[in-house]
C-alpha cells in the first residue's frame, strides 16, 4: 500500500515539475530578441508589433475613436485647465490639437498622462460601473497609425488614471515616436492600441526608466495641463533619440546613453 501512495505522489510531483518547466519556457519565449533597427512596426521595419494584447479594464470603454492631438474648436476646458491659455498655446503647436467630439457630445480634455512630444493621442472614455476604475497604461505599450502615414506611439513607463464615474473623461497620452520618419500625430489621424512590446530592446528600456522622473503627470503643470519644466523637456529630447537609435537607426543602447538615463532624476 506504501509502494501505491508513494508512486502516487511521485507521479504527481513529476506532473507539477513538467508543468512548471513548462510555464517557465513560455515566460521566456515571450521576449523577443530584437536587433537595432529591425523592431517590428517600428522604424523602416515591416510588420506588426509583436507582444501581448492591450485592452482597457472591464467596464471601461472608448466612447469615440483614439485621435491624434488637439483641435480647439471643441476644447471645453476641465477643472485643472485654463480654455483661453489652451487656445494660445495652439499658436505654438499648430498641428497639435485635439479630437474632442463624440458624436455630438463635446468632450472636454481632463488630464495629460506619460511622456513623449511626437505622439499624443486623445481618448474619450466612459465608466459603464457604478465606481471609479483605475486604467493602467504599461510601460512598453504600442499605439499604432491606422493610415499608417504617422508614427507609432510607444509608451516608456506606465501611466496610470482613475476613471469616474458619470461621465466621458477626456484622456491625452503622451508616447514617444517609433518612426522617425513618419508624420506626427496629426489631429485627423486615427489611432489603435496593439500590444505591450515584447521587444527585448523595447523592454530594456522601459525597465531602465520605469523608476526615473519623466512622466508629465509628475511635474509642475503650465495652464494648458503640460508639464512646464525644462527637465522635462530635456529627459523627453533624450530619451526620444535613444529610443530612434533603437527603432530607426541600427544603433544599440551605449554607455554614454545608460549613463545619461541612470543620472536622471528618480521618482
Amino acid at each position: 500500500m506504501k509502494n501505491v501512495i508513494l508512486r502516487r505522489w511521485l507521479t504527481v510531483l513529476t506532473t507539477v515539475l513538467a508543468t512548471t518547466f513548462v510555464s517557465c519556457e513560455k515566460d521566456v519565449d515571450e521576449t523577443k530578441e530584437d536587433t537595432p533597427g529591425q523592431i517590428a512596426g517600428l522604424g523602416e521595419t515591416a510588420g506588426e508589433p509583436t507582444g501581448t494584447s492591450f485592452k482597457l479594464p472591464e467596464g471601461i470603454e472608448l466612447a469615440d475613436k483614439i485621435m491624434g492631438g488637439y483641435r480647439a474648436s471643441n476644447y471645453r476646458s476641465a477643472t485643472a485647465f485654463d480654455k483661453q491659455a489652451a487656445m494660445n498655446s495652439l499658436s505654438r503647436q499648430r498641428t497639435w490639437t485635439i479630437q474632442t467630439r463624440a458624436g455630438d457630445e463635446t468632450i472636454q480634455l481632463d488630464t495629460i498622462l506619460g511622456s513623449g512630444y511626437f505622439v499624443e493621442i486623445f481618448m474619450p472614455l466612459r465608466n459603464s460601473t457604478s465606481r471609479v476604475v483605475t486604467v493602467t497604461f504599461p510601460a512598453g505599450l504600442i499605439a499604432e497609425s491606422v493610415s499608417g502615414r504617422c508614427q507609432n506611439g510607444v509608451l516608456l513607463k506606465k501611466a496610470t488614471v482613475q476613471i469616474p464615474v458619470g461621465r466621458i473623461y477626456g484622456v491625452l497620452l503622451k508616447m514617444y515616436c517609433g518612426n522617425a520618419h513618419r508624420d506626427p500625430s496629426y489631429s485627423s489621424e486615427e489611432y489603435v492600441f496593439t500590444v505591450v512590446s515584447n521587444s527585448s530592446l523595447i523592454m530594456d528600456l522601459c525597465n531602465r526608466v520605469k523608476n526615473k522622473r519623466i512622466n508629465n503627470e509628475e511635474y509642475p503643470l503650465g495652464s494648458d495641463g503640460h508639464a512646464k519644466s525644462s527637465q522635462y523637456d530635456s529627459y523627453v529630447s533624450k530619451l526620444q533619440s535613444i529610443l530612434w537609435n533603437l527603432t530607426d537607426y541600427g544603433a544599440a543602447l551605449s554607455e554614454s546613453s545608460i549613463a545619461e538615463i541612470e543620472a536622471m532624476e528618480n521618482s
